[in-house]
């Protein structure tokens, strides 16, 4: 049976295992920054009515000022999960056809190729990411922070 098997279809193969890998990797993560995410609201709520200003490249000693740098490093990081679960569900449909899967009836060769193009534009949309510098904090009231927030949890 082993002899059958071409080593192309056993490196995808591999590269299935490791990608269906990736997306539990980057569930559980995304899982763990949303609880994060709503522990620091929960600890924000107390400064409802401050105003949070911090320029770039100074310190502020100030809890609510880490709080909220601290928010916002949460949702890049879930917002990198959420691209990442989206790149790698694209590759999972393409081996799939490639592999010869059950799941191949269901696809058309034009959709697996709009998924190749679409997995590296996020490729490339994800290296230019971390190129980018942070921008300068804004002036943000911690109150409509959290109408944001409720709109988010709406959606």
């Amino acid at each position: 049976m082993f002899n059958k098997v071409k080593w192309k279809q056993v490196k995808d193969m591999f590269t299935l295992a490791k990608n269906w890998t990736e997306v539990f990797k980057s569930l559980i993560i995304f899982y763990r920054s949303m609880q994060k995410e709503r522990k620091i609201f929960e600890q924000l709520e107390q400064y409802d009515s401050c105003v949070v200003a911090c320029r770039e490249g100074q310190e502020d000693p100030h809890l609510i000022t880490k709080l909220v740098r601290s928010l916002i490093k949460q949702r890049q990081k879930r917002r990198n999960c959420f691209v990442t679960v989206l790149q790698n569900a694209l590759r999972i449909l393409m081996l799939n056809y490639r592999l010869d899967l059950p799941l191949k009836r269901c696809l058309h060769p034009i959709f697996v190729s709009v998924c190749g193009i679409v997995s590296n534009l996020v490729s490339i949309f994800k290296i230019w990411e971390k190129q980018t510098s942070t921008p300068q904090l804004k002036l943000v009231r911690v109150s409509d922070m959290k109408k944001r927030f409720a709109v988010q949890q709406l959606v």
